[in-house]
């Protein structure tokens, strides 16, 4: 009697210990750190981004659609940043400037950021066209930013267009296109962080996150990319059922264990 006593309270100290390393194991594996947080520069790459200066001619990027192009590139007095902002309006074929991406390197990443206001608002980076085909629809200015790498080139433009089927005049919006580079943070625990600039980093996006989110969630590893300014927060999405069940499994054993003990 006094054996089994011990190797019952022997076996309930095992599953005790257990449970604290089984709920040590989760807070640790739900508390780490983003697995990349870039630092975003200051500078930005694009000259002229607000289109304060602008005096280019537009391109038609849809040559060989049928009829002749109509399309133009003005400067527009409704702005976000300044007082100017450009303006594409194209009643067939396609409008579209280029604004060139100063001191790119492939295979780093960069931040981009615009304001947009039209019919179709529609911007490519070189082939790589950002979310898809179209953003949103908009009847006020709006925000659009993203995060994006390029490895096969060393030359790179911003795009960005009126798109028109010849039936519709499309009259597009943009200011304020910002293109900026991210300092990959090497020792993020260590790194002294600025409440006056913006990082971008990358956790699961089912977590509460104190920042916004700037791309999809990754359907392999369900983390996506955030962008906040100071210190990266992330809030645990504490697994609660995880913890329930493990308190369950030891308490069914604990109770089958002292039945038999009573018996």
């Amino acid at each position: 009697m006094i054996i089994q006593r011990k190797l019952r309270v022997l076996i309930l100290g095992v599953l005790l210990i257990w449970l604290i390393f089984i709920f040590g194991s989760i807070v640790l594996n739900y508390n780490i750190s983003p697995t990349e947080i870039y630092k975003v520069e200051n500078e930005n790459l694009i000259e002229d981004g607000s289109f304060e200066r602008f005096n280019q001619t537009p391109g038609d990027c849809c040559v060989n659609n049928p009829g002749d192009g109509s399309i133009f590139a003005l400067k527009s007095n409704i702005s976000v940043e300044g007082k100017y902002s450009l303006n594409l309006i194209s009643n067939n074929h396609c409008a579209c400037i280029s604004k060139k991406i100063n001191g790119f390197y492939r295979n780093e990443f960069y931040f981009i950021s615009l304001y947009f206001w039209g019919n179709s608002p529609y911007v490519c980076v070189s082939s790589k066209c950002m979310p898809g085909e179209n953003i949103n629809l908009g009847n006020d200015w709006k925000y659009y930013n993203s995060i994006f790498s390029v490895n096969n080139t060393d030359s790179l433009s911003v795009f960005l267009f009126a798109n028109s089927d010849g039936i519709h005049k499309v009259t597009n919006l943009y200011d304020d296109l910002q293109v900026r580079k991210l300092i990959t943070i090497e020792n993020p625990r260590e790194y002294q962080y600025n409440t006056e600039e913006e990082y971008i980093f990358k956790a699961e996006s089912d977590n509460k996150v104190k920042g916004e989110m700037i791309s999809d969630t990754d359907a392999k590893t369900g983390e996506a990319y955030f962008i906040v300014k100071g210190i990266p927060h992330v809030t645990i999405k504490f697994p609660w059922s995880d913890v329930l069940i493990v308190i369950i499994i030891i308490f069914v054993i604990v109770r089958l264990m002292f039945k038999r003990g009573v018996r």
